[in-house]
């Protein structure tokens, strides 16, 4: 006899997105940024994640404090709570889902209301 799976709600699914996986997507590789500057190194190490966007296959790139990253990485944390030092929407939005700002361009192109 098998076991009854029950699909997720959206709501699960978006907060198992919002707290870390405990790793980081497939196809993304964290590397250690060696910083020059003084002040930057006192704040902490910091690493650069690379991938490819899921949605147009290019190469993206952010960088992000490890000690934040790996509050992210461990699931105990909010994206947003964990992730405070200089990270934009975009840079989060592409560690949780994959997809690059210029991704969520090709998904919703602007009309001609929001071209400023």
């Amino acid at each position: 006899m098998s076991k009854q799976i029950t699909p997720r709600t959206m709501f699960e699914d978006i907060r198992i997105l919002k707290k870390g996986p405990g790793k980081l997507r497939d196809g993304q590789t964290s590397t250690p940024v060696w910083d020059l500057d003084l002040d930057q190194r006192r704040r902490g190490n910091r690493v650069q994640v690379k991938g490819n966007c899921v949605v147009t296959n290019k190469p993206h790139s952010i960088i992000v404090y490890s000690v934040e990253l790996d509050k992210w990485l461990t699931g105990k944390y909010l994206i947003q709570n964990a992730l405070r030092t200089d990270v934009s929407a975009e840079d989060r939005e592409f560690l949780m889902t994959g997809i690059s700002p210029e991704g969520w361009d090709t998904m919703f192109p602007k009309t001609g209301d929001e071209i400023k």
